[in-house]
């Protein structure tokens, strides 16, 4: 736990100025990371797991899971991720988008988490991504509040989906095998044996609850891996074959996709000096 007073992060000053603040992309804590600032925090994983914690509650987070909860007592996070926060002060909000938070908050004792569907976590990602446009552009609060408003009537839509536990303990445990077998080369049959499902099952459990197929996620896992090696000095050919790529010209290949850099561009930007900015989500 943390000691004495934690700081303020800079995310006040941007919700200072517009009221709300959109992060996204990796991040990597490897000890935990204690801060505080104003209003609501929302976060949502895309790939990793995360926890989260404050001085009263502590959660870890999965693919496709979220969590809200106020921001203003000391609070932080811990692992090796890749997310959406979406940052905002109730005061922007309208006076039922506020409530709605409200009322959410309190019933889950100031920090509530859920799984998105697909559906609802393109909805979440597309309304980030456009308050980092009306934020660039000055957009009117009327906008703003209406997309703010979407991302919280998607929370309460999934908060009230009945949950599917079996379904998530074995999509939890295909995840947890894929990221400790990170060089792994199975073919979905054979993942799928391994977890006496059918290919079928397990294809469809990636689609509709990560939305990707299990080698897509999988290759995913595999290219956060490496962006990690290549804050080292390891050779690019030693970390190509770590993650499980057969050839160097595979995995620059999938590299530059995923991230739109070779891994030397990506080395080379990842050894200057770090800013806090908004981003847009990827």
């Amino acid at each position: 736990m943390s000691t004495g007073t934690c700081p303020i992060s800079p995310i006040d000053r941007v919700l200072d100025q517009y009221g709300f603040a959109i992060e996204a992309g990796f991040k990597h804590h490897n000890s935990p990371f204690w801060h505080r600032h104003r209003g609501i925090e929302i976060i949502f994983v895309h790939s990793g797991n995360v926890e989260t914690y404050s001085r009263t509650w502590r959660h870890t987070l999965h693919p496709g899971e979220l969590a809200m909860a106020l921001a203003q007592p000391d609070h932080g996070s811990n692992g090796r991720f890749n997310r959406t926060v979406v940052h905002f002060v109730p005061d922007l909000v309208s006076t039922e988008t506020c409530n709605k938070v409200a009322r959410l908050l309190d019933n889950a004792d100031g920090c509530l988490t859920t799984s998105l569907q697909p559906d609802s976590a393109t909805r979440l990602i597309w309304a980030a991504r456009q308050l980092v446009t009306l934020c660039n552009k000055d957009g009117s609060l009327p906008s703003i509040q209406a997309l703010i408003g979407l991302i919280v009537a998607e929370i309460e839509v999934a908060l009230n989906r009945t949950p599917c536990s079996n379904t998530s303990e074995v999509l939890h445990m295909v995840v947890d095998y894929m990221r400790t077998n990170i060089a792994g080369q199975e073919k979905l049959e054979w993942l799928a044996e391994r977890f006496n499902i059918s290919s079928r099952h397990l294809h469809h459990l990636f689609v509709n609850r990560l939305g990707c197929s299990p080698y897509q996620y999988w290759l995913s896992l595999k290219l956060e891996h490496a962006c990690r090696l290549l804050q080292g000095d390891q050779h690019i050919r030693d970390i190509s074959a770590a993650v499980g790529f057969q050839s160097l010209r595979g995995f620059q290949r999938a590299f530059q996709r995923q991230y739109h850099l070779t891994p030397s561009e990506y080395r080379a930007q990842a050894r200057s000096p770090h800013r806090l900015e908004m981003s847009s989500p990827q």
